[in-house]
């Protein structure tokens, strides 16, 4: 009757024969309450908000870290020092840091290796006696200068491009060399004769071993000595052994007549 919303609760009293109702206007119960709940609802957007605003800050943060680090990334893969820039969060840095110090021991192995390579192809280059990686057909695929010079070439890739049956008097001498191996794939004081370029033949002794590469495809690696000059000088002496021999007997001969 009076228009107000109300909220009904009901009472009944059996020993007065009586029932009682009772009518509390609805903003007296559901106000408080209503407001309480606008309140928090009020708290939980302005807490939802800042755990957004602070959600950007983080994913923007680790964007550009990991922007950072996929740049550096591509700047160790280059070789390249990577820049470290002042705003970079302390994880990047760590990271950054740990990067250049791994490219600094890079580039020293590197170093290291380069320039105990280049020594050593110093070595075989000037070594006097001849040097070669050959395959287990005999085929030349490494040689040094000493090689070259021995055979005649005017220069390695030429040894290495000259067909197999131009390097051997004997095709065979390659089967030959890989049978005087020992169980070891070792082979000491073989002789053979190669062929120089302008076809005279080379008397040559070699020590090597017989490897199998990564591959799979076996190889020798030899040292080559050109003992032809000596081999001739071995075949004089003998010669003039027989002939003091002849002489000898040819002496004892008339001797007797």
């Amino acid at each position: 009757a009076s228009g107000l919303a109300r909220i009904w609760g009901r009472i009944d009293l059996p020993d007065y024969g009586l029932r009682v109702y009772l009518g509390v206007p609805a903003d007296r119960v559901a106000g408080p309450t209503l407001a309480n709940l606008r309140t928090q609802a009020l708290v939980s957007m302005l807490a939802l908000g800042a755990a957004f605003f602070v959600a950007i800050l983080l994913v923007r943060g680790i964007t550009r870290s990991m922007s950072l680090l996929s740049e550096g990334l591509d700047a160790a893969a280059a070789g390249d020092t990577v820049a470290l820039p002042p705003s970079a969060p302390p994880e990047v840095r760590a990271v950054v840091t740990q990067l250049n110090r791994a490219l600094q021991e890079r580039r020293q192995a590197e170093a290291s290796e380069r320039e105990a390579r280049e020594r050593m192809q110093d070595i075989l280059e000037n070594a006097v006696f001849g040097i070669c990686v050959t395959t287990a057909e005999g085929r030349f695929t490494q040689v040094n200068r000493a090689m070259v010079r021995m055979l005649g070439y005017e220069s390695g890739a030429d040894l290495l491009a000259a067909p197999l049956e131009r390097l051997y008097v004997d095709p065979t001498a390659p089967a030959a060399m890989a049978a005087a191996c020992d169980a070891a794939g070792v082979v000491e004081d073989h002789d053979l004769q190669l062929l120089a370029r302008d076809g005279r033949p080379v008397r040559v002794r070699i020590q090597g071993k017989l490897r199998t590469r990564r591959s799979g495809e076996r190889g020798f690696e030899l040292i080559v000595e050109d003992v032809t000059e000596q081999h001739a000088l071995e075949g004089l002496t003998r010669h003039q052994q027989k002939m003091e021999a002849v002489g000898r007997l040819a002496g004892g001969i008339a001797h007797d007549f």
